[in-house]
């Protein structure tokens, strides 16, 4: 009776194989409109993404892949144009979400190559996981992944990056004199802020080390938690601990920068020829 529930369902597996053993594919360029918008919400399946600001106003386009697979070449072919994006405005946000239809569910999927949107528009990224890499955006940039590197270098208006599983680094925009708030944390990997301007800093890790580099250490609130070392080398503070925290307000303390590695290294220091 055993052998004969085994050989059901070995059959059944065959079956489904053969129903869908002819994979298609569809790559495309989405134009997105933009004009008047302000700030611009992906919410999307597991896939990886780059993002690029440019010149370009009022206007963005998207590149990626539509896979499907299905019973026959034509029927996988045909699936592949059921993948789309629906589009949602609210005020000046754009909500850009993928779709696929619930009975091509499990036999579909998105692969993202690259994103082009104005530099000062405001971007929100949100995906089932897969690295995401933002350059040259001015706008605040808010990522948000289950799992995944981000790398965000060129901020401007502020970043905030969350990834459950993966590395974080994040490069402010050194040709500027506003401030840009950074605020990351990893449960699963290693973080790493440039921070070029006078902006605040919270940068924590779960698991992995975290390292900061400041433009100067003036006027800082400074507080670091390492529980495997603590190292600061600023032309102010120079010091390292096998583990523990430390707090130091230098000058006014005007500027929160918060350090934390909860089962990693912890490190501050200056940015190379400052």
């Amino acid at each position: 009776m055993r052998a004969r529930r085994w050989s059901l369902a070995l059959a059944s597996l065959l079956v489904a194989a053969c129903a869908l053993s002819f994979r298609a594919e569809r790559s495309f360029e989405l134009p997105i409109e933009l004009e008047g918008s302000e700030h611009l919400l992906l919410d999307l399946p597991e896939t990886g993404l780059s993002v690029r600001g440019t010149n370009e106003a009022g206007s963005g386009r998207l590149f990626g892949t539509w896979y499907a697979l299905g019973g026959s070449k034509r029927l996988a072919e045909d699936a592949t144009a059921e993948g789309q994006f629906d589009r949602l405005e609210d005020g000046p946000s754009v909500y850009l979400r993928s779709y696929i239809p619930l009975e091509q569910e499990g036999s579909m999927e998105l692969e993202l190559d690259l994103l082009r949107i104005p530099r000062d528009l405001d971007l929100s990224v949100r995906n089932a996981g897969g690295d995401v890499d933002v350059h040259a955006v001015w706008g605040y940039v808010d990522l948000e992944l289950p799992w995944g590197e981000a790398r965000v270098s060129g901020a401007r208006e502020g970043v905030d990056v969350y990834t459950g599983r993966g590395a974080i680094e994040v490069r402010t925009d050194r040709n500027q004199e506003m401030s840009t708030a950074v605020r990351t944390v990893s449960l699963g990997g290693d973080v790493r802020v440039e921070q070029h301007t006078d902006g605040e800093v919270l940068a924590e890790s779960a698991q992995g080390d975290v390292t900061v580099l400041l433009a100067d250490d003036e006027d800082v609130d400074l507080y670091v938690y390492g529980a495997l070392g603590v190292e600061v080398d600023t032309p102010q503070l120079q010091l390292r601990l096998p583990n523990g925290e430390l707090r130091r307000t230098l000058q006014e303390g005007r500027i929160s920068v918060w350090v934390i590695a909860h089962e990693g290294r912890a490190r501050v220091a200056t940015l190379p020829g400052n």
